[in-house]
């Protein structure tokens, strides 16, 4: 749960519409850590087939050997998720809180469940977060 203290420094770009060539969604991570932390060494991607419909959709996790929930992805309906610090946190933020779903987890459900892009935007309006953090779907379809 390193991402949750430390909401690391990360990079994110999106361009749709009449912002790309083609007008297709592109959407970019970079996580910008240091090479000092052990987890640039050991990138893992993790694909999930699973074999009901109650467990969700297929979707793949972009991360590392032993983390624990999902920092970048994308499901099989084309949402992508990623997220980044916030430096300057204004009072419309409200206080943080350990208690609450942490990112790592909201993430994972809106590609293992999520179908829609409107389906991810009510799951982070409705999620009590934890702490201040910019977290991004795109929807590859739209």
């Amino acid at each position: 749960m390193i991402g949750e203290l430390t909401k690391g420094s990360c990079s994110k770009f999106g361009a749709w519409g009449n912002a790309t060539e083609l007008g297709k969604t592109i959407q970019l991570r970079s996580l910008d850590w240091d090479f000092d932390g052990p987890y640039w060494k050991y990138p893992l991607l993790t694909v999930y087939h699973p074999n009901s419909n109650k467990l969700g959709n297929k979707w793949m996790n972009i991360g590392f050997m032993g983390w624990t929930g999902v920092i970048s992805g994308i499901n099989e309906h084309r949402l992508a998720i990623s997220e980044i610090g916030v430096y300057f946190p204004d009072n419309s933020w409200g206080k943080e809180s350990r208690f609450g779903n942490p990112f790592t987890f909201v993430l994972r459900d809106i590609l293992q469940f999520d179908r829609t892009l409107n389906e991810s935007v009510v799951q982070l309006q409705k999620t009590k977060r934890t702490c201040n953090l910019l977290l991004g779907v795109g929807d590859g379809k739209l």
